[in-house]
């Protein structure tokens, strides 16, 4: 996706992580994506239901019991390394902005639309020390409000 501002072009991916073998889930999110006029690539999500999280270096189950109260368990792992692995790949490439979708997020039609309301927030606040927006629940512990958007 492009966006057009300021007579800048902005390039906005769209990943949708997904396990390998949820395919009605995958068909459901592109069916949806495809309604809103939006590109995007599939995310093999890691698969790490009934594993260990512990095996995990990148995992501090003490660190997240600190914070969460709780350690986490292997499918919350496999869903945070499946981010990771967006992140990393966005990070690789030239796109200027990434949206990551989940593959059972539900998308309203209009989101091209939004989208491009979002990015135009963005590059007007670009100065505001930001690294990352979450546009599904609220967190009252790792969000701070830039604007809000409604459709």
């Amino acid at each position: 996706m492009s966006h057009l501002g300021n007579e800048k072009v902005v390039i906005v991916e769209v990943y949708v992580i997904n396990l390998d073998s949820s395919h009605d889930r995958m068909a459901g999110i592109a069916h949806q994506l495809d309604q809103a006029q939006l590109d995007f690539q599939r995310i093999s999500a890691t698969d790490m239901r009934g594993k260990y999280p512990n095996s995990i270096t990148c995992y501090d189950p003490e660190a997240t019991v600190r914070y969460y109260g709780k350690p986490l368990l292997g499918g919350e792992v496999g869903c945070y390394l499946s981010h990771i692995k967006c992140l990393e790949k966005f990070l690789s490439g030239s796109a200027d902005y990434v949206l990551i979708l989940e593959d059972d997020a539900q998308i309203p039609e209009n989101l091209n639309i939004e989208l491009d309301r979002l990015v135009t927030c963005l590059d007007q606040h670009l100065q505001k020390p930001w690294d990352a927006i979450n546009i599904g629940k609220p967190s009252k512990k790792l969000a701070r409000a830039i604007a809000g958007f409604s459709h």
